[in-house]
């Protein structure tokens, strides 16, 4: 109970998977994070289904590396809402399911965020490969090691958090730096 303002609603604590999992057809103070993350996951790992079939009538010179750079993009999604909807499921298990959950649902952000930033990239930076190929490594190893302080419980500690909200935001400044570098280079175009 991490919101004062909900004082109903809670589901009790099931130590099953399976209890927990048939609380899905309920009304609590899940419900909407629950629904509307299964049915966008369900979603995004389908929607790439019409799309490539679009892309190959509308678009012929669509090459694999397209297919593999919107895949990557569609996995991201597709990864953030199944993770994020299974720590919303199973959190109420227990707490040691509820921290594995929680590091689980962190991790979906991640995968989303470099899943998004691959295509901007690919895009972005279409024309100087050797730029592509920094941005990659850069995006890649700061995911990589946003993922290392998401699931290492001991980088949890107090001590630190400094460092934890410096690889975020690392990660996420890494995007905004991308983009305005395109946007200088290459104008409004790219």
């Amino acid at each position: 109970r991490d919101n004062e303002y909900i004082l109903s609603g809670y589901r009790p604590i099931s130590n099953s998977f399976k209890r927990s999992i048939r609380t899905i057809p309920y009304v609590h103070n899940e419900t909407a994070n629950i629904l509307s993350h299964l049915f966008s996951s369900f979603l995004f790992f389908t929607l790439p289904i019409p799309v490539y079939q679009a892309l190959q009538l509308r678009y012929v010179t669509a090459s694999i590396a397209d297919i593999i750079v919107f895949s990557t993009f569609f996995f991201g999604v597709a990864t953030c809402f199944l993770l994020s909807a299974s720590f919303h499921i199973f959190h109420n298990h227990s707490k040691s399911i509820h921290i594995l959950g929680n590091q689980l649902d962190y991790l979906s952000i991640v995968i989303l965020m470099w899943g998004s930033t691959i295509p901007c990239i690919y895009y972005g930076f279409f024309y100087t490969p050797s730029l592509q190929k920094i941005y990659y490594t850069l995006v890649s190893i700061l995911s990589t090691l946003c993922i290392y302080a998401t699931l290492n419980t001991a980088f949890h500690r107090p001590k630190y958090r400094p460092y934890h909200t410096l690889i975020y935001s690392g990660l996420g400044l890494s995007f905004i730096i991308l983009i305005i570098h395109g946007v200088v280079r290459f104008g409004w175009e790219i």
